[in-house]
């Protein structure tokens, strides 16, 4: 019995001596790799086996500026990795009684108050979580994305007046508006704020102690988040973001951040069934659900996934031929994603902020992750050609906005008034206030938390924004005989104040 006992000991240390080397290669990988891309100013990692963290790290700077190094409960913008979170919700929410998710939205408020229901007739509560509501809005979703200047009435009122079809026999169609749709009937229909319901519902029990869906909370709890960069520019580096989020822009399609700490706690309860800590934290059957696959999806084949199908806020799919759930999220400054691997009992979830590479940086460290713990590479070598393949992205895309820069900084102004004529405040009732302003003898246009400095258009009498950097976009300007009297901006008229 000694030596049974004996053998099996060596065993498990053979086992975790295996494992180890394994992470350590992982590691040095990371560092390796993140030396090359000076664009990536940090970046945070968990790997989660079976029930437990098996390897938390993080590089690199949260602010590059105050040389803040990131750490494990440093919060990062997680995007469109919201919809883990809200799907979980929802589906908890059914199961206690508050609703169907096969209930159509127009037995709830606002949408059963309305004269015309006919274009959100035969839409449940699941096609909007699913994306196979067949209908979109974009003035609600710029509203409550880039702008944040609204109230409960505005969110109705575009609602009411905005929403068209997608044609498209509701089939699925990725965007965030169904996740608006269902932030607005938890308000009008029970008077529920879904931020609240996070916080008491998941954040809580799940003891995510540094995730919110409020800027607010994050700058009076001085949590000191990780600042939002984007590296398009001509020198490669970080620069900070000009779109700072606040809590009106924090949406229930996107509008958590959350701490790497905190992503690994979210891992391990979705791939154990709700448990965490040794307790159900949320039933099991709401969990099977948001896993669940509800509409069929067609998968790129160059994506880290292969895409089959949508849960509740969850993608489904593959992953080299295992079943892999999971979703990404990117915004101005940010990238995330939370996935795993159910049959393996294997998950990573990788944080960046930074917008333009921290995708394709990201997915490339957890591709070799996930390669080298299921034992498909065993050394970095293996991995130099994707690597190059990185390496050549990143240079394509510095070397097309270049190259593009410097073609407009040929352009001249066309424009017939001088540029203060253009200075004033607009406004369009689906989109909200445009003010346009003088900085340093340059425009600079706000819309809410969406700002930037105007530059030549080539066109005349308009003015080139990047609310989004490196997404260019033109708004002309109609003027009468001393001044603009309105711009127009994706197809919509501001009229000035």
């Amino acid at each position: 019995m000694k030596h049974f006992f004996l053998a099996l000991l060596l065993c498990s240390q053979a086992t975790l001596t295996a494992q180890q080397a394994k992470i350590d290669s992982i590691d040095h990988f990371i560092s390796k790799t993140l030396a090359g891309y000076k664009e990536i100013p940090g970046l945070a990692i968990t790997i989660v086996k079976d029930d437990r963290a098996v390897f938390t790290k993080t590089y690199g700077m949260a602010d590059v500026q105050q040389q803040r190094p990131a750490t494990a409960s440093t919060p990062y913008y997680i995007a469109s990795v919201t919809k883990t979170l809200v799907g979980v919700l929802a589906g908890q929410l059914a199961h206690e009684g508050l609703f169907s998710l096969n209930d159509p939205i127009t037995r709830f408020a606002p949408i059963k108050n309305f004269e015309d229901q006919s274009i959100f007739k035969d839409v449940t509560l699941q096609d909007l979580l699913s994306h196979t509501s067949g209908i979109a809005n974009v003035p609600l979703g710029w509203m409550l994305t880039n702008s944040g200047e609204y109230d409960d009435d505005d969110l109705v009122r575009l609602l009411r007046e905005e929403t068209i079809s997608r044609y498209n026999r509701k089939a699925y169609a990725y965007d965030n508006f169904g996740y608006h749709v269902f932030r607005i009937i938890l308000q009008e229909e029970f008077g529920l704020d879904w931020k609240k319901l996070l916080r008491e519902k998941v954040f809580a029990p799940a003891a995510m102690r540094h995730s919110t869906a409020n800027m607010s909370e994050v700058e009076k709890k001085s949590w000191h988040m990780a600042e939002a960069y984007t590296s398009l520019n001509d020198k490669r580096t970080p620069k900070l973001s000009q779109l700072i989020k606040n809590d009106q822009t924090m949406h229930a399609a996107g509008g958590i951040v959350s701490s790497i700490e905190d992503m690994q706690r979210w891992l391990i309860l979705n791939m154990n069934q709700g448990r965490l800590d040794g307790r159900q934290v949320i039933p099991a059957e709401v969990i099977a659900q948001a896993h669940s696959q509800m509409a069929e999806t067609r998968g790129n084949p160059r994506r880290l996934f292969q895409d089959s199908g949508y849960g509740l806020g969850w993608n489904t799919g593959t992953y080299d031929g295992r079943s892999a759930i999971y979703h990404t999220g990117g915004f101005e400054g940010y990238y995330a994603l939370a996935s795993f691997l159910p049959e393996e009992g294997l998950g990573i979830s990788i944080l960046v902020n930074e917008t333009h590479f921290g995708d394709n940086v990201g997915n490339l460290i957890v591709s070799y992750a996930y390669d080298v713990l299921l034992d498909k590479v065993t050394e970095a070598k293996a991995y130099a050609q994707k690597k190059a393949q990185v390496t050549q992205q990143v240079n394509r895309l510095q070397q097309a906005f270049a190259a593009d820069r410097q073609r407009r900084k040929s352009r001249e102004w066309k424009h017939s008034k001088a540029l203060d004529a253009f200075s004033g405040t607009y406004y369009n009732e689906e989109m909200a206030e445009m003010k346009v302003t003088l900085v340093e003898g340059r425009p600079q246009i706000s819309m809410g938390v969406s700002k930037s400095m105007g530059s030549q258009s080539g066109e005349k009498d308009a003015i080139r924004v990047e609310f989004r950097d490196g997404r260019g976009e033109d708004i002309l300007f109609v003027f009468g005989k001393k001044k603009a009297v309105a711009a127009i901006y994706r197809n919509r008229v501001f009229y000035r104040k």
